[in-house]
């Protein structure tokens, strides 16, 4: 079984200028942990297993984004300050931490189809950060946003804050999603690893599935990272 988890964080920057765009993206390698447990007294932070499930598999999709901006107007008003930035870049740092937990005695069975867990979500990784991340920044970078605050600076962080929430969310709904939903049919199609379908058919036709369900959510891959 493959549990998602979804975590973004942002901060912002304030240009005291006009700079040109850009939208960089750090992807960083996968870390991945193996661990064996009791089945009658599980680690406490191992994600609670399901009536029949033996085994799981936690995958954590991260990402962490900086804006740079310039404040373009503020407009003081009864309650405060209304403030309208134009976004001029933002860098992206992107992470993965997979852990597999199985019992202790697991056969090779149960290991096997764990690691095909492992597998998907870190080809999701692979395949999806960077140009994940790329096109959910372009719905932020070069664009202006409106805030409100009680000063000028506070107004202008809530005016990026919000926009650069739902980037991350964009950017979990191609990766953390997208990985969730594929181990989902993976898990389907196996059985949860019970039946005879192999890891490497099972995987295959979960991805494919994906692919066929959702024609229209593919990124179009742009070179790196810069």
């Amino acid at each position: 079984m493959n549990r998602p988890f979804a975590i973004f964080m942002l901060a912002t920057a304030c240009l005291c200028g006009p700079a040109l765009g850009f939208v960089h993206v750090k992807r960083d390698p996968p870390v991945v942990e193996h661990k064996t447990f009791d089945p009658a007294n599980p680690p406490p932070e191992m994600p609670h297993l399901n009536p029949g499930e033996a085994a799981v598999t936690s995958s954590e999709f991260h990402i962490q984004a900086k804006s740079e901006y310039e404040v373009v107007s503020r407009n003081p008003g009864a309650d405060g300050v209304t403030a309208v930035v134009s976004v001029h870049g933002i860098t992206i740092s992107t992470q993965l931490r997979v852990i597999v937990y199985v019992p202790v005695g697991a056969g090779e069975k149960l290991k096997a189809h764990e690691e095909g867990h492992l597998k998907l979500a870190e080809k999701i990784y692979d395949d999806y950060a960077i140009v994940a991340a790329r096109a959910a920044a372009a719905q932020v970078d070069a664009h202006r946003f409106t805030g409100e605050g009680p000063d000028w600076q506070a107004a202008a962080q809530n005016a990026v804050a919000q926009p650069i929430r739902d980037m991350g969310q964009r950017y979990m709904d191609m990766t953390s999603k997208r990985s969730s939903d594929i181990n989902d049919t993976y898990d389907l199609f196996t059985a949860h690893g019970a039946n005879d379908k192999p890891v490497d058919v099972a995987m295959a036709e979960a991805l494919a599935k994906y692919e066929k369900d959702h024609p229209t959510t593919r990124p179009a891959k742009r070179g790196n990272g810069h």
